[in-house]
């Protein structure tokens, strides 16, 4: 039986329908819901597979967007190409949805829950950052030792540098207080928090590798070392399984 060429192997794998309609793929997707295909032995996105199978070779500095905003469609007709970001601020902020300067700016890419809360989490240089206090960063420079980016707003994933301000421990829980939330208040809805429950448990997962050690995953997540200890005695944090 002859072998089945890329294009046969990949669209098998397409809920093909009309041709304005989404394209759905139905094999595995990664976090994101992004389809992923094989070609050798690398995996590549499937919305990009669709676009070289239908179009060519993506130009060099150019990424594929959907038109849709469905990650999971594969329909060439709902895809465009992107200039990639060339820096570390238009990387951020193409990330955050920008609104007016009053509203929320809601981060759109990963570290919130799945229920929308929780803290987003953005890479620099291999090192994750709270996506909050990049946008701090970014507008107004460093933050002062023993400090906090704390939130205005009381909308964790907010990345709007106007709902944004500094603070102690001790303001962080003041303000929990203010807004009755300082009895039930902790883990990622704390302001003061630098990870995430997903974090912890992806802490405690590599460390029990044994291939990652206590200063090695403080590098990864921000933390000392003191704190990736409490984190896999799960002296902090106990409320995650």
């Amino acid at each position: 039986m002859p072998r089945k060429s890329i294009e046969e192997r990949f669209w098998e794998k397409v809920d093909i329908k009309e041709a304005d309609d989404c394209w759905e793929w139905k094999a595995y997707s990664s976090f994101g819901k992004y389809g992923q295909f094989g070609i050798g032995k690398k995996l590549k996105q499937a919305h990009y597979v669709a676009w070289e199978l239908t179009y060519g070779p993506i130009p060099k500095g150019f990424g594929i967007q959907h038109h849709c905003g469905n990650s999971s469609c594969t329909n060439p007709k709902h895809l465009f190409l992107k200039k990639k970001p060339e820096t570390m601020e238009e990387r951020f902020w193409e990330k955050v949805d920008i609104k007016s300067v009053d509203d929320c700016w809601m981060w759109q890419a990963g570290g919130l829950l799945e229920n929308g809360y929780g803290y987003g989490k953005f890479n620099i240089d291999k090192v994750i950052y709270s996506a909050h206090v990049v946008a701090w960063k970014i507008t107004n420079g460093s933050i002062p030792d023993g400090l906090y980016v704390l939130h205005t707003c009381d909308k964790p994933g907010c990345c709007n540098p106007n709902h944004l301000f500094l603070g102690t421990q001790k303001d962080n829980w003041m303000d929990c207080y203010r807004k009755n939330r300082a009895n039930h208040v902790f883990g990622s809805r704390c302001g003061s928090a630098k990870i995430t429950e997903q974090d912890v448990v992806k802490i405690r997962v590599l460390y029990k590798t044994g291939n990652y050690s206590q200063n090695k995953l403080g590098e990864m997540f921000n933390l000392s070392g003191r704190s990736i200890c409490a984190v896999v005695r799960k002296e902090q944090w106990k409320h995650v399984e």
